[in-house]
């Protein structure tokens, strides 16, 4: 898979909202915290749209598990998953893809909590956007 920009995400999340199709409920959501920036996660939603496709260009075999889950709910990481995603996360690190996208596995890092393989202690972190965008990219591609 090619790596896709922050603006693919959005017309993918707008087509879906627009059609009302499965995921509609939760790309309303994605839309809401991403260019809207209802709750300032705007960049937490960047972030976790580029780490997300590489996850899954590096593990396809995890969509299946994704696809399966509720289509209105963010995916939770857990078991062989959430294992998967800390070995491919730690080992990244620095900027990536289109320059002018913005992706950077270190302020991924920055955000996320250590659930997840982050710093952030105290609170949500980026948590809840990660899971909604995991959720997401796995039923756009």
């Amino acid at each position: 898979m090619v790596l896709k920009s922050r603006q693919w995400f959005q017309g993918k999340c707008h087509r879906e909202v627009r059609s009302n199709g499965s995921l509609a409920k939760l790309a309303n959501r994605a839309m809401e915290l991403g260019p809207i920036n209802t709750d300032n996660t705007t960049g937490h939603m960047l972030q976790a749209i580029g780490a997300v496709q590489e996850f899954f260009d590096a593990y396809p075999w995890h969509l299946k598990t994704v696809n399966d889950a509720p289509f209105e709910s963010p995916f939770a990481l857990r078991g062989q998953i959430l294992e998967d995603w800390k070995t491919f996360f730690s080992a990244h690190q620095g900027t990536y893809g289109n320059q002018k996208w913005g992706y950077n596995w270190d302020t991924l890092r920055n955000i996320l909590t250590i659930k997840y393989g982050g710093k952030t202690t105290g609170g949500g972190g980026a948590d809840n956007e990660f899971e909604i965008v995991f959720r997401l990219i796995a039923g756009f591609i």
